[in-house]
């Protein structure tokens, strides 16, 4: 497994200006994703309730046309539509993968309820003037009834807020018709009450669904910083590289699924040849150069599902799932040649460096993890022991030998 060798810099996540959005788009759709549960739940109870308040005005709503047919006939159609569109959206927020067209359906059931919930409950005779007054006229009770649906969706149901917006205003502009309509005293007084009853509830609803956001906000950076706290726990800070413990937790694990499903596993342990002396005679800057040199050369040349490690020192480890003795011998050879003819840049001196490979391979035979890592350790001592700079192998049988 490949590590970068810095970890990336926290993003910003503004919030827009005016709107409780995100400025960006992705972090948005997110934010609607993770609190999709909550969403659906309410879209949910909200469909029941508007089916209901369909059914229980049917009747209220739709005899008074009764003397009239084609009103009567149009009526019926949108409260028809109506029932269907709450019916599916009640099946459209069951599923997780559609809550993005949940939202669209929404803002439909709010027209729809402009149109049909709020409908007038019952006859005024003295204003059917018309089909069109027929059909749309409402009473007081339908539309404080359908601000305060819109309020509640304003409050508990995030996106097409400024669309949720302009909806909602145009139930009070139909309220102050209506009033005008039926020869009010004072309608504007009773606009202002309302009027400021919904600036308040815009207010709320807008810094609730902020709130809301900012929450969403700390989650994901606690979620930074607990995955930056896992990568400085889990990696070397000098090379970016596993460290000894995540690269031990790696060995048990490997070791575990390659003896249940009998796959090969090889481990190889290098350490670099006389490392002391590039710190006595360059100085540890110039050491710590060379080690971050030869750790980014190795892993150009590793596959995504090996495992790099810096165990402490000069001395690191790979461990290669997957890999047969034939292939980890060569692939050990190339790293080896690759860390001999690197060159690292230090001052005005140019460093050279070779290292020891120790390689061994899992064998069915082996008890736990650590039998391969004494293994691999004896090899790499068999390499300094016989001139550096080389590849020796230790196999199962050759241990158990001795």
């Amino acid at each position: 497994m490949q590590y970068p060798m810095s970890s990336s810099q926290e993003q910003s996540r503004p919030l827009h200006g005016i709107l409780p959005a995100f400025k960006d788009q992705k972090i948005e759709r997110d934010f609607l994703r993770a609190d999709a549960r909550r969403t659906r739940r309410f879209i949910r109870l909200l469909s029941l309730l508007a089916l209901v308040i369909t059914a229980l005005t049917w009747h209220g709503a739709l005899e008074p046309l009764a003397h009239r047919p084609q009103a009567l006939m149009v009526s019926t159609i949108l409260r028809a539509a109506y029932a269907l569109l709450c019916i599916t959206l009640f099946w459209y927020s069951q599923k997780d993968s559609s809550i993005f067209r949940v939202y669209h359906f929404t803002t439909a059931i709010y027209l729809g309820s402009l149109l049909i919930i709020s409908m007038r409950m019952s006859a005024m005779e003295q204003y059917e003037s018309g089909l069109f007054w027929e059909i749309i006229l409402v009473s007081r009770d339908g539309l404080i009834s359908w601000i305060v649906v819109s309020a509640a969706v304003l409050l508990f149901v995030p996106g097409h807020f400024l669309y949720n917006v302009i909806i909602s205003f145009l139930g009070f502009i139909f309220l102050y018709v209506m009033m005008l309509r039926a020869g009010a005293e004072h309608p504007m007084q009773a606009m202002y009450v309302f009027g400021s009853a919904y600036l308040i509830t815009l207010a709320m609803s807008g810094h609730f669904q902020r709130l809301q956001r900012k929450h969403f906000q700390l989650v994901l950076d606690l979620q930074d910083a607990n995955g930056r706290l896992e990568h400085l726990a889990s990696t070397d800070a000098l090379t970016g590289i596993m460290n000894r413990r995540s690269f031990v937790d790696a060995l048990e694990r490997e070791y575990r699924r390659c003896m249940r499903h009998r796959e090969d596993l090889a481990l190889v342990l290098f350490d670099l040849d006389y490392f002391k002396e590039i710190n006595d005679t360059h100085g540890h800057p110039a050491g710590d150069a060379v080690l971050r040199s030869m750790a980014q050369a190795v892993l150009e040349q590793i596959r995504k599902e090996d495992y790099f490690a810096r165990l402490g020192g000069e001395e690191f480890a790979l461990l290669l799932p997957e890999t047969d003795p034939p292939h980890a011998n060569q692939f050990s050879e190339r790293i080896r040649q690759t860390i001999e003819n690197l060159r690292v840049a230090f001052q005005s001196t140019q460093i050279k460096v070779t290292a020891s490979f120790g390689v061994t391979y899992l064998h069915s035979r082996d008890q736990d993890e650590d039998s391969i890592f004494i293994r691999a350790d004896r090899a790499l001592y068999e390499a300094k022991k016989k001139g550096r700079n080389q590849v020796m192998v230790v196999q199962y049988d050759e241990s158990n030998a001795d």
